[in-house]
C-alpha cells in the first residue's frame, strides 16, 4: 500500500516537471498522503520534512499543516528525542478514510464503498 501511494505521489510530481508549471498544486492532499505512508511505516514525521513533502512553498505548507491541525485531521507533539522539533501524524479516523481512498482508487479494491458510511468527524477547511 505504501508503494502504491509513493508511486501516485511521484506521478503527481512528474506532471509539474513535464508541464513546467504549478497548475497541479495540492499541498493538503500531498501532506495527507505522505503522512499516510509514514503511518504505514510506523513513524511520525517532522514538520520540516512534511513541508518538503508538500511540494509547496514553506509558508504554504505550514499554513496547511496549521489548518489540518485545527481541523483535527493531524496531531502534533514535540519529538521526545529532540525537543527542538515537532512531529506530526494522521488522526486515526482520517487515516482510515485515506486508506479507503487508496484501496478504492490506487489498489482497485472495488468491494469497498466510495463514500464513508459514518458521519465525517473532520471537516477540512477550504483554502
Amino acid at each position: 500500500m505504501a508503494n502504491a501511494v509513493r508511486t501516485y505521489l511521484a506521478s503527481r510530481r512528474a506532471r509539474t516537471s513535464i508541464l513546467e508549471g504549478s497548475w497541479f498544486a495540492d499541498p493538503a492532499w500531498d501532506l495527507l498522503l505522505d503522512l499516510f505512508v509514514c503511518r504505514i511505516e510506523g513513524r511520525p514525521i517532522a514538520v520540516s520534512a512534511a513541508c518538503v513533502a508538500a511540494e509547496a512553498p514553506w509558508t504554504t505548507a505550514l499554513r496547511w499543516i496549521t489548518k489540518l491541525l485545527e481541523a483535527g485531521a493531524i496531531h502534533r507533539a514535540l519529538d521526545p528525542e529532540d525537543g527542538r522539533r515537532s512531529l506530526i501524524w494522521l488522526d486515526e479516523q482520517v487515516a482510515l478514510r485515506v486508506e479507503r481512498w487508496v484501496r478504492c482508487h490506487l489498489l482497485s479494491e472495488t468491494s469497498i464503498s466510495y463514500w464513508p458510511v459514518e458521519t465525517p468527524t473532520h471537516q477540512l477547511p477550504m483554502p
